[in-house]
């Protein structure tokens, strides 16, 4: 035992050493990417690169409906997680550094070697979002990792619809902020849910502006039914790396309307 412990701190160490190497020897343009552990709960843990001062823009840095979201399916145990556990196709939406995909794929899945997780981003996010992919290694609970770019809208959500089987399940968190694109994520949402039996959506999303909320409930609730989702126990106590900030953030569980549970 003593050993194994050793090798595994080493290799933990060496992993580190490699994330520093990697962040400013191939840093994008003028962003320098540093390396970070994140906890997701129940001994998981996942190593990611990040720009901690956002100065690479919105998706350079872990937010707090991720992380938030990422824990909620490694902790809550609740009906939506096993749903998620026996989905076969897995698309997340504005994936930003690959947290949450990320940690979903650590996930124990009912049948791993039939299970898709498409991780899905712009085009300047895309070697951030892969390398953190790949700092995953062989941690990938068996399940079929892939990085896709997608720009929101019917059509790309069509094209990547293709690709999709059954049950399907959605994730987004903090994609919401700016009130000009918020129908368009709502119709890629819809998009991807459409003729998928049955269909889950996941979203977190931190709360910024009345009229961005306003604006996504009216559509969401045109196309979807839904409901909050409670974390019963999520705070900074539990957490250190939670900021204050987690007490503004809202975790939801949307089905198509068409749909039946």
């Amino acid at each position: 035992h003593f050993f194994a412990t050793f090798w595994c701190v080493l290799w933990g160490v060496r992993r580190m050493e490699l994330c520093f190497h990697t962040c400013f020897a191939e840093g994008d343009g003028h962003v320098e990417y540093v390396p970070r552990t994140v906890e997701l709960g129940a001994g998981q843990r996942m190593e990611l690169l990040q720009d901690p001062d956002g100065g690479g823009g919105v998706g350079t840095f872990v937010s707090q409906s991720a992380l938030m979201l990422a824990r909620y399916l490694h902790l809550a145990g609740s009906e939506i997680c096993g749903e998620v556990l026996k989905a076969r196709t897995i698309v997340e939406l504005g994936s930003g550094t690959g947290l949450l995909g990320g940690a979903t794929s650590l996930l124990k899945f009912a049948r791993p070697s039939e299970t898709t997780i498409i991780l899905t981003e712009q085009a300047p996010l895309l070697k951030l979002l892969q390398k953190n992919v790949d700092l995953l290694g062989d941690r990938v609970a068996g399940v079929r990792l892939s990085v896709q770019e997608l720009d929101w809208g019917r059509e790309g959500a069509l094209k990547l619809r293709e690709s999709c089987a059954g049950p399907l399940v959605v994730l987004a968190a903090d994609c919401l902020y700016a009130e000009e694109a918020i129908a368009v994520f709502v119709q890629t949402c819809s998009t991807l849910c459409e003729g998928a039996s049955p269909a889950l959506l996941l979203v977190a999303n931190q709360r910024r502006s009345r009229a961005v909320d306003e604006m996504f409930f009216s559509l969401l609730a045109a196309n979807f039914e839904w409901e909050y989702l409670s974390f019963p126990g999520y705070s900074r106590s539990s957490f250190p790396d939670c900021s204050d900030g987690v007490k503004d953030v809202f975790l939801l569980a949307a089905r198509p309307r068409t749909q039946r549970s």
